[in-house]
């Protein structure tokens, strides 16, 4: 074996130069010991990381180390989302030929993206809740706008009840307020003689 092949870079295979401090040229995966240049095509690593990465004498794992040593780091975050909101999917119950969107009551179709809230047992099209497909996959226990502000304190009060609570008046004279009938400013003058 010859003595310059401890010297080849990993990726293209020309010889590399050992120098120290901030003259070196290359970078050792802590790995598999092969030694590449810092330039970019050979270490995938811009010339300020590479540098860092030699000044402050950091581990580092090549490409072709960091594939074996996390198996979801060549994967983009669609591949991801689609190969697990499959199995998510597969949990919810889908949607039959008669089933309604619970917003714009048109059909849920199977080939069309949907979305399912666990707390009404309901349909919903995607664009009807503003879902967007990077939102996707959703956690299990996601809740439609109107679960979601039914779940919020206070989401029963109305606002005639707000106003009559701000003004102090309780529920029971509420009540007997709403018994009076009704008047305007223009039936009372209509009562008025002449």
């Amino acid at each position: 074996m010859n003595n310059n092949s401890n010297n080849l870079c990993g990726t293209c295979n020309r010889l590399t130069y050992t120098y120290r401090g901030n003259n070196a040229s290359q970078l050792k995966c802590w790995s598999c010991q092969k030694v590449f240049h810092k330039k970019i095509e050979c270490s995938s690593l811009n010339q300020n990381s590479a540098r860092n990465i030699i000044d402050r004498n950091f581990e580092w794992l090549c490409i072709s180390c960091v594939s074996d040593t996390f198996a979801f780091s060549n994967i983009e975050n669609e591949d991801l989302i689609e190969n697990f909101s499959v199995e998510i999917q597969g949990n919810r119950p889908k949607p039959t030929k008669k089933t309604k969107c619970n917003h714009c009551t048109k059909k849920v179709k199977l080939n069309v993206s949907f979305v399912y809230c666990k707390y009404c047992i309901g349909f919903y099209h995607m664009k009807c809740c503003s879902v967007k497909k990077k939102d996707l996959p959703l956690p299990k226990d996601w809740l439609c706008n109107k679960c979601s502000i039914n779940s919020l304190p206070f989401s029963s009060v109305t606002n005639d009840g707000l106003l009559l609570n701000l003004q102090g008046i309780t529920s029971e004279s509420a009540e007997f307020v709403s018994n009076l009938p009704s008047f305007s400013i223009q039936s009372l003058l209509d009562q008025l003689p002449g």
